[in-house]
């Protein structure tokens, strides 16, 4: 992914990709203004090529009409971002244009909600402007503990209930299932398995199968 600093050297980006093309992968390209890299249609016309899996991740604050056609003219997906914290007066325009332009589902949007009342107006978005293919997803961002404690987290009462077998103890001591598969690329090819922890290698060293070997010990 690229960011406002620095971008993912076109070469890495293309050993990963040759990595996963022709199996069941699919692969998450984001991370600040995608259309700004530098190879940007490089890469899309080597994900049409080689017919990659694989979606493109895109702040609602930066909709550019012309390159997202081309992103999904390579055959890619889109996923816009939002956040209604950090958007301007032309968010809901131009989301509508972009639905009525490219009816075939291959847009999705993803909401950001901090609040009850942030989720109520996120409702009132997808009913108005008729929204199918959606999701959201709890952002926390140092001031909405509460929301969390009473809306998302998992309360005593309810672990206690669960009853699990000693097959899924002994599984979830080497396996976050929640994130079990996914990989994490940062621009200078460092690979992490949950951003939280400490990266499992680097992509320009070893291959992506090579690192997947850090994953359960």
């Amino acid at each position: 992914y690229s960011t406002k600093y620095e971008e993912m050297e076109v070469n890495d980006l293309y050993k990963i990709l040759n990595e996963v093309k022709g199996t069941n992968i699919f692969f998450n390209i984001l991370g600040g203004n995608l259309f700004r890299h530098s190879k940007f249609e490089d890469i899309i016309n080597f994900i049409k090529l080689n017919e990659i899996r694989c979606n493109f991740f895109i702040h609602s604050s930066i909709i550019d009409f012309k390159n997202i056609e081309k992103v999904l003219n390579c055959g890619a997906k889109i996923v816009i971002l939002v956040d209604l914290f950090h958007t301007d007066s032309n968010l809901l325009t131009n989301i509508q244009l972009l639905l009525n332009l490219h009816k075939d589902r291959r847009i999705m949007i993803h909401f950001a909600v901090r609040s009850i009342k942030n989720l109520n107006k996120i409702y009132e978005i997808i009913d108005s402007l008729k929204i199918i293919n959606y999701q959201i997803t709890p952002f926390l961002d140092g001031g909405n503990i509460k929301f969390f404690e009473k809306n998302v987290y998992i309360r005593k009462r309810e672990l206690l209930n669960q009853r699990l077998t000693m097959r899924d103890i002994f599984s979830r001591l080497n396996v976050n299932l929640n994130k079990y598969g996914q990989l994490n690329i940062n621009t200078r090819g460092d690979v992490f398995s949950d951003f939280f922890y400490n990266k499992i290698g680097n992509i320009k060293e070893e291959s992506l199968e090579a690192n997947t070997k850090y994953l359960l010990f």
